[in-house]
């Protein structure tokens, strides 16, 4: 129900090495046995195969593993237990794209487009139909 039903040493839980999914595991999952992965795929089988009971990894990754290499085998859990900001990259000095974004962000938050656009992709899953 909650990843810290899964703070205990009889589990396995998985991640990609090297992301946000390996340190959070390590230190709010720490009493769980924790294997890293080179990639998400590897992971993710290793608990599709019962070898692991847990993934921990970004949610629009999830989504698509859940519905696709889950096999009916995994649940998703929609709470994030973590929130890591998101940027973007601009050249120095460019001004206007920036107060484009920050506007763009500001009214789509606003109007409601943002909660619309986030249903869609991550409590949605009728787009991965398109992806067959």
């Amino acid at each position: 129900k909650s990843y810290k039903d899964l703070n205990d040493g009889k589990y396995r839980i998985t991640s990609k090495i090297g992301t946000t999914g390996e340190m959070v595991a390590k230190k709010l999952i720490a009493k769980a046995q924790y294997h890293g992965f080179d990639n998400e795929q590897e992971a993710v089988m290793d608990v599709v195969n019962g070898k692991a009971d847990a993934f921990i990894y970004d949610a629009p990754y999830n989504v698509v593993a859940v519905n696709k290499a889950g096999a009916g085998k995994l649940v998703f859990l929609e709470e994030p237990f973590t929130y890591e900001p998101l940027s973007f990259g601009l050249k120095k000095g460019d001004y206007d794209s920036l107060n484009w974004i920050n506007n763009y962000l500001h009214q789509i938050k606003q109007d409601g487009t943002y909660d619309r656009i986030h249903a869609k992709w991550f409590k949605k899953t009728d787009w991965l139909k398109e992806m067959e």
